[in-house]
């Protein structure tokens, strides 16, 4: 019963991450296509300041085309990466409630369809196959990812267990 209980309370704590990082996609498709843009040109302007020393010192239009030329790389990037972590959460929750994993996997790409449909009606942002592809590439990747970490820590236990019985 203690183990029960403990799975249920593990499955509410994943089921809260799930649906909280659910609303953080939400909010994130919620942006213009401008707002949008700029954010990741601000994320590539700090990652460029950090990993290219050069790029400080290069001009402003430079700067600018140097920006522009990653855009589509980080914006796809962060689809496969939240969907990721969208997966891996789907599919520790479902594991929690005693459900098969893949339940995580129908429960991203259902959200990622919706999201795109979402997105149609926010300005400058339109409705992508190739997104929601790359959303569901993410989604398979972090259920997988999951399922790799649950085998890992099972035949952990099962070797912890078996050390114990050899006692």
């Amino acid at each position: 019963m203690i183990n029960k209980n403990r799975n249920v309370k593990a499955g509410l704590v994943f089921l809260a991450l799930l649906l909280a990082w659910s609303v953080f996609i939400f909010a994130r498709s919620s942006k213009t296509a401008e707002e949008s843009s700029e954010e990741s040109a601000h994320i590539i302007t700090l990652v460029a300041t950090i990993i290219d020393h050069e790029f400080e010192k290069l001009p402003p239009d430079e700067k600018l085309e140097y920006i522009d030329s990653l855009q589509f790389y980080v914006r796809k990037f962060a689809h496969f990466s939240v969907y990721a972590v969208l997966g891996m959460l789907g599919a520790a929750t479902a594991h929690f409630f005693g459900l098969h994993k893949l339940t995580g996997l129908v429960y991203s790409v259902i959200f990622a369809a919706s999201d795109e449909i979402h997105q149609y009606f926010v300005p400058g942002r339109s409705c992508e196959l190739r997104d929601f592809l790359i959303d569901t590439a993410g989604a398979v990747f972090g259920v997988a990812f999951a399922a790799f970490l649950c085998f890992l820590l099972n035949a952990a236990k099962r070797k912890r267990k078996s050390k114990m019985r050899g006692m």
